[in-house]
């Protein structure tokens, strides 16, 4: 028996021995996969993909292929490319004729960006486009090849495709390619002598297209490009204000577009609301050699995680939102445009001792990392500016706070008791005399100056009836949770003369919020947010720096370091020498009788 016999006879014997229902046993697991894959829960579609590929040899397996795709895509969102790399070479050795053919030399191309190879990822990529019949895939691949070719090959690299070409249509798109190239380099001339030898060999409509952009380029800008990074989270839990941050930026470019002295473009860039998503994105930023700045991330979790990339590959990073203390002493290449909670304490604590005389305090603040952190910065300013902090308390249950501010009482009964002590001792006031615990509460105490509370937005409307509960007659001071009109405005008779330290101010009755809400509604057919205005004065606080040099890595570096204050719609921004890095123009405000009163911007 000859050895092509022998294994067609086992092929046919395992075909018999199958159950019919062996054949269809593999779709359950794809059906349920590509459920998961819609839900993005990868690594469960991964696995029932994987199974649904393993379960039957791949001759009698007739979903063999679609798993076998569908593996391949799961690992690219699970950032497993590697992986996707040799899945996709079983993949296109055994499923030559499959529909899916393209779509995976295309994840196998997106897989090599992302993995640093960025000379055959493009090389790949258009191949895609003159091979593939669906126009959707041939757009992403085209774009891919295009922004893959202007970040990361160089004119040598380009030249180098040519060899990698696999039809004598891709060497047109090469060609195209190449004058795109001369074009950002500054060589307009040399982009011009590329597309009038290229054009009469054109064949298909998006070569054509692409030429005429081009041209149209070439006719329209003689500015000088920049290039700026964008990374935010455009997809999962954090994609609301992602998208409402890079609104507020493309509005801000499309505004002054035209009045700028450089061509400046935005590479828009998701982080999926994932911290390892911002790492990988940070080094391929870094990779992208016309990018002076990245514009984001949100959070200060992935700010930090970048903080180390950018400052070994001296790229300014601009956070609009990230506030965690010390984020910014991480590289000098790291500027936070939100004031950290640190700055915001140390303002209000300098302003309290300094400007309105306060000398005793009391902090109540939750206790968790945030109160303690920015307690601790208070306190430790009111000592350096000749205050004292009597009482600390921390609390978990916002509704039960007897014992703290029983605790605090002790502390200002104490301070005030010694303060009407005669010579002798002899209390002059003697309705301060504490009989029982309960009549002790009839005492107003006016020790203390002032009661600081760094509390969260919900914990407002049970905290608020407490302090007129527990008699004291001081001062109030909160940190920017306070900042609601609503909400004080019900309160106002707990919390009347509370002093905010806040990193921004929106009120209607602005004339600058609402000439701007009037026109970007107007623009896009939206209300701004808040985090809208946030990234629209981040892109018209870098145009800044570009219009007055930052056209590279280090005069932007530079040009952030030496700017003085940015006055914007609802935020300034000012770096100090005692922080650098951090923005410093806190704004300190008063809320009396339903009025807001700015007292330090």
């Amino acid at each position: 028996m000859t050895k092509q016999y022998h294994n067609r006879f086992v092929l046919i014997l395992i075909f018999c021995l199958l159950p019919a229902m062996d054949f269809a046993s593999t779709k359950p697991f794809v059906e349920k996969g590509l459920k998961e894959f819609e839900r993005e829960n990868y690594y469960e579609a991964y696995l029932l993909f994987h199974k649904a590929y393993h379960t039957l040899p791949v001759d009698v397996n007739p979903n063999a292929s679609t798993a076998l795709f569908m593996v391949i895509r799961s690992l690219y969102f699970l950032d497993r490319h590697e992986e996707v790399l040799e899945e996709s070479i079983e993949f296109l050795d055994l499923f030559s004729e499959s529909r899916y053919y393209e779509h995976v030399i295309y994840t196998k191309s997106a897989s090599l960006i992302k993995t640093g190879r960025y000379l055959p990822a493009v090389s790949f990529a258009l191949y895609v486009v003159y091979h593939t019949d669906d126009e959707s895939l041939r757009n992403k691949a085209l774009y891919l090849a295009r922004e893959g070719s202007r970040q990361f090959l160089s004119l040598e690299d380009i030249q180098t495709l040519k060899a990698l070409a696999q039809s004598q249509a891709e060497l047109r798109g090469i060609e195209l390619l190449r004058a795109e190239k001369m074009k950002d380099e500054g060589d307009p001339e040399a982009a011009r002598q590329i597309l009038t030898a290229v054009k009469t060999s054109l064949m298909t409509l998006f070569e054509v297209n692409y030429y005429h952009q081009i041209m149209e380029d070439l006719k329209q800008e003689s500015r000088p490009k920049v290039d700026l990074a964008v990374i935010l989270p455009l997809s999962g839990s954090d994609a609301a204000a992602g998208e409402n941050l890079l609104d507020g930026m493309l509005y801000a470019l499309d505004r002054f577009r035209n009045e700028l002295l450089y061509n400046v473009t935005l590479v828009v860039l998701d982080n999926e609301s994932d911290v390892m998503k911002s790492i990988h994105l940070a080094q391929t930023v870094a990779d992208m050699k016309k990018v002076v700045a990245i514009l984001g991330p949100l959070t200060s979790q992935d700010a930090i995680a970048m903080a180390p990339i950018c400052n070994y590959e001296r790229i300014p990073l601009f956070t609009p939102t990230a506030n965690r203390d010390g984020l910014a002493s991480l590289s000098p290449y790291v500027f936070q445009l939100n004031p950290d909670q640190d700055e915001r304490a140390y303002a209000l604590a300098k302003y309290a001792v300094d400007s309105l005389g306060y000398k005793t305090f009391a902090i109540l603040a939750p206790a968790d990392d945030y109160g303690r952190r920015i307690s601790d910065s208070f306190s430790k300013t009111v000592s350096q500016y000749g205050g004292m902090v009597l009482r600390r308390e921390w609390f978990t249950d916002p509704n039960d706070l007897r014992s703290q501010f029983m605790r605090i009482r002790k502390a200002a009964f104490e301070l005030q008791a010694a303060d009407t002590l005669n010579a002798n001792n002899v209390l002059l006031n003697p309705n301060l005399v504490l009989k029982t615990q309960a009549d002790s509460l009839k005492v107003t105490l006016t020790s203390l100056d002032a009661i600081y509370l760094p509390i969260y937005h919900n914990q407002i409307e049970s905290l608020a009836p407490q302090l007129a509960y527990y008699n004291f007659d001081t001062h109030l001071l909160g940190d920017g949770n306070w900042l609601d009109e609503a909400l004080l405005s019900r309160y106002r008779r707990y919390v009347d003369g509370i002093i905010i330290s806040a990193d921004h101010l929106m009120l209607d009755q602005d004339p600058r919020v609402s000439y701007f809400r009037e026109n970007y509604a107007s623009h896009t057919g939206k209300e701004p947010e808040r985090f809208t205005i946030y990234g629209y004065e981040t892109m018209v606080l870098i145009l800044n720096f570009i219009e007055n040099g930052g056209t590279s890595r280090e005069a932007m570096l530079q040009a952030a370091h030496e700017m003085g204050e940015f006055k914007g719609i609802i935020r300034n921004v000012r770096f100090s020498k005692r922080k650098p890095g951090v923005n410093t123009a806190v704004r300190l405000i008063e809320v009396k009788n339903n009025m807001i009163y700015t007292l330090q911007e």
